[in-house]
């Protein structure tokens, strides 16, 4: 009696962990996904840390209808202790995968 109930529950919760994740899927479908990747390249670059500190994380914004269009204009900030620093950047859409462009850093 144990044993079935242990199944019914582990396949409950395996199934709940699909839907969610099919269901996050189908969210992030078509969304822009570089941005981890860039903060990442932008992030070892020592001249990054004397403007902002330690990292301590990033803000990633667009519109989110423009993902919809080619091309995506964005503003990534990068976060620091001791400040930020502000980028401005363009991608465009190929073959549903985002590819970025270009970034500029903003002037304070």
């Amino acid at each position: 009696m144990k044993n079935k109930l242990l199944i019914k529950v582990f396949c409950g919760v395996l199934l709940f962990y699909v839907v969610i994740y099919v269901v996050k899927s189908l969210l992030e479908y078509g969304q822009p996904n570089f941005d981890e990747e860039l903060v990442s390249d932008l992030t070892r670059e020592r001249r990054l840390y004397s403007e902002i500190g330690s990292y301590q994380g990033y803000e990633f914004t667009y519109s989110r209808s423009d993902t919809k269009k080619d091309s995506l204009v964005f503003v990534l900030k990068i976060n620091g202790l001791e400040g930020s620093v502000k980028y401005d950047g363009l991608a465009v859409k190929k073959n549903n995968k985002w590819i970025l462009k270009k970034i500029i850093k903003q002037n304070k």
